[in-house]
């Protein structure tokens, strides 16, 4: 039986070819067989880390803040680094280069300081963050700081916070509604900052309701240690304790610039390798905004573009049309929600001007984010139910002395990916899980810079997604196996407690096994049927 769907596949190969040439007698044009093709991608990769690093630089240059850092929804470095990736496409050779605007709302943080003075008559200066709200200061505006020990309403409502900004180093998870709570009070706005003695300030990517200023740990101590002061009651006798009130200020000064607007614009900018097949793609995505210097996602498009000018340099025919997708306004781009949401990502796949019907044409997505950090002692990749089984089986074969424990594979992706959209639509999609305690420590904060670049961290990654990439290519069906979704399905019901309430399951738990062995059944035939076309594409281009 496989040798005759072989002999078949092989000759719907040869008659495409025919149609191709029709009567010019020029030969057919095959995609480039697997095995030659990433022997040579591996081989060459050294070449072109050093070229991705040079792009991440490139893209890092441009900041809107000239200390932090910050290139984020609509602002001018955005822009300008739109303009590197579009030109950097043309100059590789990518086909049908773009750069396709959307709608967003705009934001550009472009100073943050705050100034002390002590009671000893010593000036101090902070590095402080915004977070995307409209606060601009008419140079030095000074306000009354208070520290709030408890976010509760009632905590602090008690340090009479109208017109005064608030320090808190409560959890930043809840800023949404902290902000919301001290709006309502008439706070001028709220200074936060992370647990620990770190000088690192981050930003936690959510929508607030008055202005949010981050600071480092280290330096929100040393002003709450100054309020605590102020607010020291000494006591009448000596065998009296000490007291402290709580309502008590210190006055700080603050120069921020930090615009939010309407009705702006952002863009993705993107580039194609034409396949054989021009009505089938695979996606290769990465975005190219950031806070801070946001090397986590100037690295990623760096490497994207690292791997497309690979398979260009190399001669790399594409069964299917490559298509390599930055970014813009993965950091924010639309007011009034809870959370940061990729709005790049989403309005290329659901705006209406633009591209909904890549749904219909794509196999997968690959969706790369910090690849040039150390993620621990082994990579997790999360995918798609419906992919877990082909990534695994893809990746299985591929080390790295930087991954000692190997590669992990897990399922479904998460919302915190920039490809979450990208699942919304129905394109399955496979990135990098991001949930490592020293990813974290990084993300979002001011360490999100070269200085923690690895790049044999870096090297991997490339070979990892330019594997999966070529074995995406290789295939004739998309290749889903549906029978892991259903079997988390089925781990999920919770039937004790079902019966328990009177919901009779047995009819559920006989759906799901007679999906999940139609499931398996199709899955057989997926994998029979890309074997075959794999192994078809490898005989045609021998014999060529």
């Amino acid at each position: 039986m496989k040798r005759i769907f072989v002999a078949s596949t092989a000759f719907l190969l040869a008659l495409t070819a025919v149609f191709q040439t029709g009567c010019s007698g020029s030969s057919p044009k095959l995609a480039s067989p697997y095995s030659t093709s990433i022997e040579t991608y591996t081989d060459t990769i050294a070449d072109y880390t050093g070229y991705a690093l040079n792009i991440a630089e490139k893209i890092g240059a441009c900041k809107e803040n000239e200390k932090l850092g910050f290139r984020t929804a609509g602002s001018q470095a955005e822009t300008n680094a739109a303009e590197i990736i579009l030109q950097e496409m043309k100059s590789i050779g990518l086909t049908d280069v773009t750069k396709e605007t959307f709608s967003v709302d705009t934001w550009s943080f472009q100073k943050g300081q705050l100034s002390y003075k002590s009671a000893s008559g010593t000036s101090r200066f902070f590095d402080i963050a915004s977070y995307q709200f409209e606060f601009e200061t008419p140079g030095v505006k000074h306000y009354e700081l208070v520290f709030a020990s408890s976010t509760d309403v009632n905590a602090l409502s008690k340090l009479n916070p109208k017109g005064k900004f608030i320090l808190t180093d409560s959890d930043p998870e809840n800023l949404s509604y902290i902000s919301e709570q001290a709006r309502l009070l008439g706070a001028a706005g709220i200074i936060t900052a992370g647990s620990g003695e770190s000088d690192v300030i981050t930003l936690d990517n959510q929508q607030v309701s008055l202005p949010v200023l981050s600071i480092a740990p280290k330096d929100a101590s040393y002003l709450k240690e100054e309020i605590r002061a102020a607010n020291y009651v000494a006591p009448v006798k000596k065998k009296d304790s000490a007291t402290y009130t709580t309502d008590k200020s210190i006055t700080i000064g603050l120069e921020v610039v930090s615009r939010v607007a309407a009705g702006g614009t952002s863009a993705n900018v993107v580039g194609t390798i034409p396949g054989v097949h021009s009505n089938e793609m695979v996606l290769i995505a990465s975005s190219y905004d950031g806070y801070f210097d946001g090397f986590s996602n100037s690295s990623a498009v760096g490497m994207m573009l690292a791997m497309a000018k690979s398979l260009v340099s190399n001669g790399y025919t594409p069964d299917k049309t490559l298509v390599f997708v930055a970014q813009g306004a993965d950091k924010w781009g639309l007011s009034g929600k809870l959370y940061d949401w990729g709005q790049g990502g989403y309005s290329q796949l659901f705006a209406a001007d633009m591209h909904p019907d890549w749904a219909k044409k794509t196999t997968a997505v690959l969706y790369i984010e910090a690849p040039a950090f150390d993620m621990g002692d082994h990579y997790t990749l999360r995918t798609s139910y419906e992919l877990s089984t082909f990534v695994a089986e893809a990746v299985r074969s591929i080390t790295s002395d930087v991954y000692p424990k190997g590669i992990s594979v897990v399922s479904p992706r998460s919302s915190k990916g920039g490809d979450f959209t990208y699942s919304l639509s129905g394109i399955p999609s496979i990135g990098a899980d991001l949930s490592s305690p020293g990813y974290r420590a990084i993300a979002d904060s001011s360490l999100d810079n070269s200085s923690h670049c690895s790049k044999d961290a870096l090297a991997f990654a490339m070979e990892l997604y330019g594997t999966l990439l070529m074995r995406l290519d290789h295939t004739a069906v998309s290749p889903i196996d549906l029978t892991t979704g259903l079997a988390a399905l089925k781990t999920s019901l919770n039937t004790a407690a079902m019966n328990t309430a009177g919901i009779k399951t047995d009819k559920l738990n006989a759906a799901i096994e007679q999906a999940s062995w139609e499931a398996g059944r199709l899955k057989q035939l997926i994998w029979q049927q890309n074997e075959n076309y794999f192994n078809a594409l490898e005989d045609q281009s021998a014999s060529k």
